[in-house]
């Protein structure tokens, strides 16, 4: 499953301002610290909530404030945006965030595991799977054919 979100950096920043209080309700003391340690926290903070909502939407997890703080973008060695989340078991999730024209803007991509979990989401969509090809493979041709397959 593929979910992406688009934050406002200046409303963001506006809010961050109006209500000190919200920031360590949507962010770790991890990101927090991330995005803290750059000349524009706001910057910073609007890609990682964009982020956590692009993340929440491809697992289909639900409202942001059931899973602000338990979902964190973390930074691996090269600076790229990694995601832990708690509680959904080992899936593989990967994001890629961007900023441009005062938007930041982030992708993320949920692979199901081979086995899902007893009571945990699942992402496989089994009604338009195609046999033999990869889920990304299957994307990539209903985008560029614009039909589901």
């Amino acid at each position: 499953m593929i979910g992406i979100d688009a934050v406002d950096i200046e409303r963001l920043r506006a809010l961050l301002e109006r209500r000190p209080d919200a920031e360590a309700r949507l962010f770790t003391d991890s990101e927090r610290s991330y995005c803290h340690g750059h000349a524009d926290p706001a910057l910073r903070f609007a890609g990682t909530l964009a982020a956590k909502e692009a993340v929440i939407k491809a697992a289909s997890l639900g409202p942001l404030v059931s899973w602000c703080r338990r979902i964190e973008i973390d930074r691996g060695p090269n600076g790229a945006p990694m995601v832990k989340v708690a509680g959904i078991g080992d899936r593989e999730m990967n994001v890629s965030i961007s900023h441009d024209g005062g938007l930041a803007v982030a992708v993320a991509v949920a692979r199901a595991p081979a086995v899902a979990a007893a009571g945990q989401p699942h992402f496989r969509n089994r009604a338009t799977e195609v046999p033999g090809l990869t889920p990304n493979v299957q994307l990539l041709r209903y985008l560029a054919t614009g039909l589901a397959p």
